[in-house]
């Protein structure tokens, strides 16, 4: 089974809504967008709750993964990690798609597919430098919106 993840977003619904309408980000529609293409199954990972599934309604928030220290990031990845198990144990390939706070926590983790990573090493073996090779938000909606292909 494969499982996407996709990050939250500070931009939120000023009231309590299913987690996959209370963000309202471009960058977090295109990648709900996508993402459900790819997997069997999907959640949000979210910094004040870890895992959230579409359906599950939340209130707004506003807390960020990048405010946390490196051990509230260690209980945060762990937590996340319980949840996963939880929901879809270690027989799932997670697929995840998002920022470099969630991608540097959840690395760690061996069945975790990152896409932006896949995304960014294509570029350098397309002959892009490093710094060009890299995925800024403009990129990663671009590749998002034209259904980019992943083939990890």
């Amino acid at each position: 089974m494969r499982v996407g993840l996709i990050a939250c977003c500070k931009e939120k619904l000023d009231h309590a809504a299913p987690a996959e309408e209370l963000y309202k980000s471009q960058l977090f529609k295109a990648s709900k967008q996508w993402i459900t293409k790819k997997v069997d199954e999907w959640g949000i990972l979210s910094a004040e709750h870890g895992l959230v599934l579409p359906d599950q309604v939340i209130e707004p928030y506003d807390r960020a993964l990048s405010t946390l220290t490196r051990l509230q990031k260690e209980r945060w990845c762990d937590y996340v990690h319980e949840q996963l198990m939880d929901k879809w144990s270690d027989n799932a390939i997670y697929m995840i798609v998002a920022g470099a706070d969630y991608r540097s926590v959840l690395s760690q983790m061996p069945y975790v597919e990152d896409v932006l990573a896949y995304w960014t090493q294509q570029r350098r073996e397309g002959g892009m430098t490093s710094r060009r090779a890299a995925m800024s938000i403009g990129i990663i909606k671009k590749y998002l919106k034209e259904g980019k292909g992943y083939g990890a």
